[in-house]
């Protein structure tokens, strides 16, 4: 009896766990974490970070040195009372660059590695961005269909009024009919709001890396307070920021030192040797060093080249920066404008539109109720304030997904601007 009552406090519990699980809200901080955690474009970037700079502590060691050994035995053709004696030769060879080579080479790596940081930062903001513009996606479908339900109730109850005055003989058929078609017209809306929802619940679960059908709860979103924006400041933020800019400001970089190492190959390398040699047949032996450099013999044909190259690329990376400032920098305006648009739509439909056309509503709901009111006119108003809910509510969400598009252009959140 005792396990047959654990067993049923086990399933009641694990039952509770999974309705709590399915009604647990979604909250926008919890989600970007989540995404930030589990998404595999962000882990990629941060495996190549680490390649990168293992490879450029490794660019700035020596190359192996070089070791030889080598007999010298009796040459063809020779007598027995030949000068020449049989040896053997053992040689060891080092290059070593010439001074600020190798700093140059772990300079030009360390730009990479800024490079694919700026990538980093790039992908994580991009994450967050389509984290935010998901999440309150889902917020506003949600809220559509609390705005369809609701409206819904409404027509359902003036269904049964017209229905009831058809009875009476104080309305005609046609008005009841209408009536039903469009709850029948909600219902369809209904339909269409249900069908986007899913396809924003599984791209979520996309950007989560789990699976289509996961269960997500009902966003509880928050709104951003109006704020005060300013052009200049989010432009120079943008400058500093963005990790756009930063990465072709890192490919600028490397370009320049690539010059800097090319000008240095006209210099030689130098080569130290040391060897050691042992007579054949005796105890003799000798020792020797040997210091070398290479030939930059061929400067005008390569190592000039190379810095020419350099010049150039550094020059085309410049010109892409010019022209991604100016793109922010219009983006920037743009966003800002739309922003300053849906903070007064915002304003007119919540304090002017929608409560004058809900007094409206209930007026010509008074009227029609006394026999006074033409019910086409009541349903036109009934069809207005439902459409206005849902405009407040959609400016309210592309506010807040335009706020979203502004920090990934600046690079930063809002809050940090300075």
């Amino acid at each position: 009896m005792k396990r047959i009552i654990c067993l049923c406090l086990l399933n009641i519990s694990i039952l509770f766990a999974e309705e709590a699980e399915i009604f647990s809200p979604l909250r926008l901080e919890s989600l970007i974490q989540d995404v930030l955690k589990r998404n595999p474009d962000l882990a990629a970037t941060k495996e190549r970070i680490k390649a990168a700079e293992f490879f450029q502590k490794r660019v700035q060691i020596l190359e192996d040195p070089e070791f030889t050994v080598m007999r010298h035995d009796q040459p063809f053709g020779s007598t027995s009372n030949s000068p020449f004696t049989p040896k053997t030769r053992y040689t060891v060879t080092q290059e070593i660059p010439f001074p600020g080579k190798l700093s140059l080479k772990g300079k030009i790596e360390g730009q990479q590695v800024a490079f694919l940081k700026s990538e980093n930062i790039a992908t994580m903001q991009d994450l967050i961005l389509e984290s935010k513009r998901l999440f309150y996606q889902l917020y506003y479908y949600d809220t559509a269909l609390e705005i369809n339900e609701f409206n819904r109730s409404i027509i359902s109850e003036f269904v049964q009024i017209t229905f009831a005055l058809y009875r009476a003989g104080e309305d005609s058929f046609s008005e009841a009919v209408k009536a039903q078609v469009e709850l029948q017209w909600l219902d369809d809306e209904k339909l269409k709001l249900i069908a986007t929802k899913d396809r924003l619940l599984s791209m979520i679960n996309a950007i989560l890396n789990r699976d289509a059908f996961e269960t997500i709860g009902t966003p509880e979103a928050l709104f951003t307070p109006q704020l005060s924006l300013n052009h200049t400041l989010l432009k120079w933020n943008s400058s500093q920021h963005n990790p756009e800019i930063k990465g072709i400001e890192s490919r600028i970089g490397e370009q320049n030192f690539r010059k800097d190492l090319a000008k240095r190959e006209y210099f030689p390398n130098f080569i130290i040797g040391s060897r050691f040699d042992h007579i054949l047949g005796s105890n003799d032996t000798a020792w020797g060093v040997s210091v070398g450099i290479n030939i930059p013999l061929w400067i005008p044909w390569k190592q000039r080249r190379d810095v020419q190259k350099a010049k150039a690329l550094a020059k085309a990376y410049e010109d892409d920066l010019e022209g991604l400032r100016s793109t922010i920098n219009g983006r920037i305006r743009e966003i800002l404008a739309k922003v300053d648009s849906l903070n007064e739509r915002i304003l007119l439909l919540e304090s002017g539109i929608l409560p004058k056309t809900l007094e409206s509503l209930e007026s010509g709901k008074a009227d029609y109720q006394a026999g006074k009111g033409g019910f086409l006119t009541l349903l036109d108003t009934i069809r207005q304030y439902y459409q206005y809910q849902l405009d407040f509510e959609l400016a309210r969400v592309e506010r807040e997904i335009f706020l979203a598009e502004l920090e990934r252009t600046i690079g930063i959140n809002l809050g940090e601007i300075q």
